[in-house]
């Protein structure tokens, strides 16, 4: 249908998840720049009211694509920013230190730039931790042989041991294990992250300790591009040192008091507007004029939304004319948003819910535009980019949502159905090891061989 007659038209999809929501996107906005070169990526805006659920699917989808510039915004640095991440598995402090805390802090490259830990010494600790069955620190455990310490005891005992006797209690680790100087950098690692989490639950002023935390474990110089994110934390170190001096402040207080400074420090990727497709919640002043406009997260449920009433509101009495709740707000955004649009608009929601064999319906706000603009037409996602949908319907007219515009995924599918051009074996790569010189696979690239084999 289409708005005031002469208007932007307005389409309706329904997709089986938000990835595959996400993708279809992608595709259709690609297929749109490549028919009318007019159109630029700045010409076309991508909206979401759940931004927290559509964020790491918009990254994944348009950075692997990697043929569509975008600006990603409207999203907290706390949940998103490399020096967050290190933050909140630094900070948990009151949990055991086990092997989910350590290894999310070394795969953090600015942690292990910070030690001197490369990418394949990350991977070979992994892998001596595998083989050790190494899970947690020795008081965290009932069964010590599974911590840290013992351990780091057994390949030091291995490194210089030539048999592998019992030694004190201690078995010595195979010799193919050990490497000495790596081993030294890990022990201090866990060592020096262990003391400042005694020390934070000790009782020791704990944004000063805080502050010791970051500089020892993390390197700043790989984070440039999270500047105010690190200014923000100082900010809040120094603010919340002026308080615990009022009244004294304890750890878990601290770690709140910091880790919601961080929440107020909004995230993106890109330059809003003006770097590729934008990107964004559906927010006051974010519908800027585009050609084309996508609504994406409009299922029932996730939107408008339901009222928030909180205790002290006095408006939970009684309304007065101009009263709003969150949901009267969500619908005059939605209606700001179509207003915006000079073009085409596409309105898209998860109609299916396959991990949960669950089905919904579009949102509210889609049902009353059904009223006055023609809805009734809906196209359907399928539920893979490999589906036998997408095979060339011959002499109907095609709609943009059952193509795959995506290079690596239509040469997949002409080589399924006998394009008209056959495809040519694909040349072996002479800069990376084809799979006859690879002696060496891990554990999750056999398993996505076998449970995925074609991204494998």
């Amino acid at each position: 249908g289409r708005l005031n007659g002469g208007g932007p038209s307005v389409e309706l999809v329904e997709a089986p998840g938000i990835r595959r929501e996400i993708e279809s996107i992608a595709d259709h906005i690609q297929m749109q720049l490549a028919r009318d070169p007019t159109l630029q990526p700045e010409h076309i805006g991508i909206l979401v009211p759940t931004m927290h659920r559509y964020r790491s699917h918009f990254e994944y989808v348009f950075r692997s694509r990697n043929k569509i510039p975008f600006n990603l915004t409207d999203f907290s640095a706390r949940e998103t920013s490399r020096l967050g991440e290190a933050l909140r598995a630094m900070l948990r402090f009151d949990q055991p230190l086990d092997r989910r805390t350590v290894f999310q802090l070394l795969s953090n490259r600015a942690v292990r730039t910070r030690w001197n830990i490369q990418e394949e010494d990350f991977r070979r600790i992994l892998e001596v931790c595998d083989q050790l069955n190494l899970f947690r620190g020795i008081e965290d455990s009932a069964f010590p042989v599974h911590g840290w310490e013992h351990g780091l005891r057994r390949l030091r005992l291995g490194s210089i041991m030539a048999v592998q006797e019992p030694f004190l209690g201690y078995l010595p680790a195979d010799a193919a294990l050990t490497d000495a100087d790596l081993l030294a950098l890990f022990g201090q690692f866990l060592d020096t992250l262990e003391g400042y989490r005694r020390r934070l639950r000790s009782g020791e002023e704990p944004f000063a300790v805080i502050r010791q935390m970051v500089d020892a474990l993390v390197n700043m110089e790989e984070l440039r591009g999270e500047t105010a994110i690190y200014m923000a934390l100082l900010e809040s170190v120094e603010s919340g040192q002026r308080a615990a001096a009022i009244s004294p402040i304890d750890a878990m207080a601290a770690r709140e008091w910091i880790m919601d400074s961080l929440n107020e420090v909004a995230g993106g990727i890109g330059e809003y507007l003006i770097q590729g497709v934008t990107i964004s919640a559906l927010q006051p002043m974010r519908p800027i004029p585009f050609r084309r406009l996508y609504i994406a997260g409009l299922k029932e449920g996730d939107f408008p939304g339901f009222p928030v009433m909180h205790p002290e509101d006095l408006r939970a009495d009684f309304r007065l004319p101009g009263d709003s709740s969150l949901p009267d707000g969500n619908r005059f955004l939605f209606l700001e948003a179509l207003a915006s649009c000079s073009e085409r608009i596409v309105l898209s929601y998860v109609r299916w819910d396959l991990s949960r064999d669950d089905e919904y319906q579009p949102s509210s706000a889609i049902l009353d535009l059904g009223e006055f603009i023609d809805l009734k037409q809906r196209t359907s996602v399928p539920v893979h980019w490999i589906s036998n949908r997408y095979l060339d319907p011959g002499e109907k007219e095609y709609n943009d949502f059952e193509r795959v515009i995506d290079p690596v995924h239509r040469k997949i599918l002409d080589q399924r159905w006998g394009g008209l051009v056959p495809v040519a074996p694909m040349e072996e790569d002479r800069t990376m090891p084809g799979l006859s010189h690879r002696r060496q696979f891990f554990p999750h690239q056999l398993r996505r061989a076998v449970e995925d084999s074609l991204r494998a």
